[in-house]
């Protein structure tokens, strides 16, 4: 790497350019069970809400 002969900081910005676009697939899929697993319990808690509500009638 000639950047790195010239300017050792391009190295590690480059690895820290590297590791940060590596995660990214790992990033979107926690976010998209994060998502999944919000809806889950929103939708427990709708069920829970109207089984209460029946419950009481």
């Amino acid at each position: 790497m000639a950047a790195a002969a010239l300017n050792p900081e391009a190295t590690a910005t480059g690895e820290k350019l590297e590791e940060a676009f590596r995660l990214i697939p790992i990033a979107d899929q926690l976010r998209g069970e994060s998502k999944a697993a919000r809806a889950s319990a929103i939708e427990l808690l709708d069920q829970a809400e109207t089984e209460a509500t029946h419950k009481k009638k």
